[in-house]
């Protein structure tokens, strides 16, 4: 419980966490510790401060996050799905028919991931 209250004050004070950068770090430790929604929070924050998430030209790398996170069920919260949906990767599965790891087309116009 102490550690998940390190990461939300992190996460809340950029001077104290680090910042965007950092949250990639925060991403990990709240998934490790079994905190889904706290560790979509943080992916959420890394992946907004990349330069190119709104656009949805991102460099690779920053993808890397996404799947990252094999603890605390994140690949299966809403808002992992939304990010996939914002950062272009569901529409990119669905034009290659090639769906990531523990994700899978559902029906036409839908996805789900575990």
């Amino acid at each position: 419980a102490a550690m998940l209250a390190l990461v939300r004050r992190a996460l809340a004070d950029e001077r104290y966490g680090g910042g965007a950068r950092a949250a990639y770090v925060w991403t990990n430790v709240a998934d490790a510790l079994g905190d889904a929604d706290l560790a979509v929070a943080a992916m959420r924050r890394d992946l907004e401060g990349q330069p190119g998430f709104e656009t949805g030209t991102m460099a690779q790398q920053p993808y890397v996050a996404l799947w990252n996170s094999p603890y605390s069920r994140v690949r299966a919260h809403p808002d992992f799905k939304r990010l996939l949906v914002e950062t272009g990767v569901a529409a990119y599965w669905r034009q290659t028919g090639r769906w990531g790891d523990g994700c899978q087309a559902v029906g036409t116009d839908d996805f789900q991931c575990q």
